[in-house]
């Protein structure tokens, strides 16, 4: 976690409560903020939470596009409308 926030200073830590869907809460680390990402020649900064659980690294984090209210979570292939990420490198972890 120290090595992605030195090398991705647009992510900020604190703790917060994460709700599991079975329903089940727990105080986890939070990194939020903007993920720069190049593609075509701009470079698009995604909003993004990323929820470190207490067994990391044996699990993956929890990891979601959280957009400002404004915007709306496109579903995509590894998107869900909650803007939950499902994509094969985490589902493989």
């Amino acid at each position: 976690t120290t090595h992605l926030l030195s090398t991705v200073p647009t992510l900020s830590p604190r703790t917060a409560v994460y709700t599991h869907t079975t329903g089940h809460s727990e105080l986890l680390l939070q990194l939020s903020g903007t993920l720069p990402t190049p593609f075509r020649g701009q470079t698009y900064n995604f909003p993004i939470t990323l929820w470190i659980p207490r067994t990391y690294p044996r699990e993956p984090p929890h990891v979601y596009v959280t957009p400002p209210k404004e915007m709306v979570v496109a579903p995509g292939n590894h998107v869900d409308t909650g803007g939950r990420c499902y994509h094969p490198y985490l589902a493989g972890w």
